[in-house]
């Protein structure tokens, strides 16, 4: 074989291995071979998604959602120009949906801004990350299922939490009555309660608590720690 040949053939190995991208979805690492080799280095695009009624959000994909109480419903999504289609956006029984069509190698972060009358629900899968500020009512619900973060602010009766996984919950700035936590693995968790603090840790996870609640039960399996402050 002559080198000329020996060389293209180095180069075509080359750019084939140069589009192989790792992203991450539901299932796991997914290798996703694409001819465009900077498939998210296009020049970022912000663009206003259709908004219905809804109280829960249900974040799917590797996005940061940032969140705040609003008058009316709103959904503003950024990044890249050519990824922004494979954002989706829906709105199923009371719930705002947010996931990728497609696993995606990200170069930049994607980015939602929603604003809403209420928000009482909250479900982390993966790798995203969630701000809300000012929150209001009876009950928040969290969950978080992976290495998700979800910090918050406001004031509500009762905070319910359900961590699977590394991911890290801030909600110390929430003043709740009482605490309802949950945490399994190595998960972190900040929260208050005035009153009353049910916490359940299994694994390395660790757990502060503001507030002084008369009430604590705590029950907790592994090295995990739980603080009161």
């Amino acid at each position: 074989m002559s080198v000329s040949i020996v060389r293209i053939a180095a180069a075509a190995a080359f750019s084939v291995l140069a589009s192989v991208a790792v992203a991450q979805s539901n299932a796991g690492a997914v290798i996703r071979v694409s001819t465009d080799a900077n498939a998210a280095s296009s020049a970022d695009q912000t663009e206003t998604r259709p908004a219905g009624k809804f109280s829960g959000i249900e974040l799917r994909a590797p996005a940061e959602v940032v969140f705040s109480i609003g008058a009316s419903p709103s959904i503003t999504v950024s990044g890249p120009a050519n990824l922004l289609p494979l954002l989706l956006t829906s709105i199923h029984d009371d719930v705002l949906t947010i996931e990728l069509k497609e696993p995606v190698a990200l170069a930049r972060d994607l980015k939602v801004v929603i604003t809403n009358p209420s928000l009482r629900a909250v479900s982390l899968q993966g790798s995203g990350s969630m701000t809300a500020s000012g929150i209001h009512g009876d009950a928040l619900n969290l969950s978080v299922s992976g290495s998700g973060s979800f910090v918050a602010s406001g004031r509500v009766k009762t905070v319910n939490v359900a961590i699977q996984g590394s991911g890290a919950v801030d909600v110390h700035a929430v003043e709740a009555n009482a605490l309802n936590a949950s945490v399994h693995g190595s998960g972190d968790l900040r929260g208050d309660a005035s009153v009353s603090a049910i916490v359940n840790v299994a694994g390395s996870g660790d757990v502060r608590i503001s507030g002084n609640p008369s009430t604590r039960i705590v029950n907790r399996s592994g090295s995990g720690d739980v603080r009161f402050e």
